[in-house]
């Protein structure tokens, strides 16, 4: 058995009123055998096709819209992760809208400052694509409602691998 499988089913399988809670302790076990969380929120994508919805905010039940009454979510594990660390709060982040071989995830910070990039966040995976209108970016989605999430991953600063520029600053923060 795959070793993505049998971690998934103890995180899994719960019932539909429970969210399942993973947090960066049980993530070891799968760094220790070589596998990254975006490799995991990778799989989980792919194989149960939920979408993913990034934030430093800690969620107990539902996803709600932010200030402006939209929810974000998206199927690409970096721009979860991203979203899980960084936050545009007074700072404006830019990356790519459709990532690939010639557009590649690198994020350029405009105001960067002590609260653009956070230790930790969490990644929240959505079962219900049918809840999202797919959007512009080729990675977004878009909810006016709150929604329910079955599973809370923490993630860790270390988890995004991707390039972040302090464009104002010109230096390469990660």
């Amino acid at each position: 058995m795959h070793p993505f499988a049998e971690f998934a089913r103890r995180y899994e399988e719960l019932s539909e009123n429970q969210v399942g809670i993973v947090t960066a302790a049980d993530l070891r076990e799968l760094k220790a055998q070589g596998f990254s969380l975006e490799q995991y929120l990778d799989h989980l994508v792919k194989d149960y096709n939920c979408l993913l919805h990034g934030s430093r905010r800690d969620f107990n039940d539902q996803l709600q819209p932010n200030s402006k009454g939209e929810l974000y979510a998206t199927d690409n594990a970096g721009i979860a992760l991203l979203k899980s660390i960084l936050s545009n709060h007074n700072a404006n982040l830019r990356y790519p809208g459709v990532i690939d071989e010639k557009n590649p995830l690198v994020v350029n910070v405009y105001g960067f400052n002590p609260h653009t990039l956070g230790d930790h966040g969490f990644v929240y995976v959505v079962p219900e694509r049918s809840l999202f209108l797919k959007k512009g970016y080729s990675w977004e989605y878009q909810s006016k409602q709150p929604v329910p999430f079955t599973m809370k991953v923490e993630a860790l600063k270390e988890d995004f691998t991707y390039p972040i520029y302090d464009v104002d600053g010109g230096r390469r923060i990660q």
